[in-house]
């Protein structure tokens, strides 16, 4: 891991932007021994499409996501687990230069590098950041909120402040095999939410098992256990929720019967 200031930082993101220099030189200008952690992406993830890889470097996808067909402009996006190094392995004056968890890292808004790329960073555990969206704190869509909601079933079952570093790499390793499971597994879930049923109080319960038109005969196919109950306003995602299938559907057929 390097530590890079800001100024330095700022600098390089507007060489790249300008086309003055490539993200690998400017990385070798910080340390001739620095190298990107996913090795070559563009190569991979080539080969990814054709062969379903299980990682790329230190990637490991962690489903695709196809935005539903009745919204004007729609998207493919794969998504990936990624773990920085437990601070047994990272030298601790580097460990200094970080932000802490929670702590906000402020950046300057880019004005001359072609647009606007990260604006703030903070570090939270994936349980908080789902407990804010719960709040109504921030806003994550119901992919965002899916992943995370998972995520913390695994690394935050319980506190993380006193946990050791072995007891992190237990969580971890227990979330890559859950990623790595089920059928299909995870890493090549595909999905393209679907709404199924309108809850009483008006929200939307969208069925995750379709991987969209564009993929129908192919062997894609996305998750049929789990749904995202959401209430859709003003192009915004509220109240967001995962529940399962089965468990969701009977509740409300319940409450019909009332």
């Amino acid at each position: 891991m390097l530590a890079v200031d800001e100024p330095n930082r700022e600098a390089g993101r507007r060489l790249i932007h300008q086309n003055k220099t490539t993200f690998d030189e400017w990385l070798k200008q910080q340390n001739s021994d620095a190298e990107p952690d996913i090795g070559k992406c563009l190569i991979c993830i080539i080969e990814t499409r054709k062969q379903h890889a299980d990682s790329i470097g230190q990637l490991i996808p962690f489903t695709r996501w196809v935005t539903p067909t009745n919204v004007p402009k729609r998207y493919t996006t794969q998504m990936y687990l990624y773990f920085l190094p437990l601070p047994v392995n990272v030298d601790k004056k580097l460990l200094d230069q970080l932000p802490a968890e929670g702590e906000h890292e402020q950046h300057e808004i880019p004005t001359s590098d072609g647009g606007i790329e990260v604006t703030e960073a903070q570090f939270l555990p994936a349980s908080e950041w789902v407990s804010r969206a719960q709040k109504a704190e921030i806003i994550l869509f119901p992919p965002q909120f899916l992943l995370l909601h998972l995520v913390s079933g695994f690394l935050d079952k319980e506190p993380r402040v006193n946990a050791s570093v072995e007891e992190m790499e237990k969580r971890r390793q227990a979330l890559v095999d859950f990623v790595h499971s089920g059928s299909p597994p995870w890493t090549e879930k595909c999905i393209s939410p679907k709404m199924i049923h309108m809850t009483g109080d008006g929200r939307s319960v969208l069925g995750l098992n379709s991987p969209g038109p564009e993929l129908k005969g192919t062997s894609r196919r996305g998750e049929s256990d789990r749904v995202v109950i959401v209430r859709f306003k003003k192009g915004s995602a509220r109240e967001v929720s995962v529940g399962w299938k089965k468990d969701v559907l009977q509740e409300e057929r319940e409450k019909s019967n009332l």
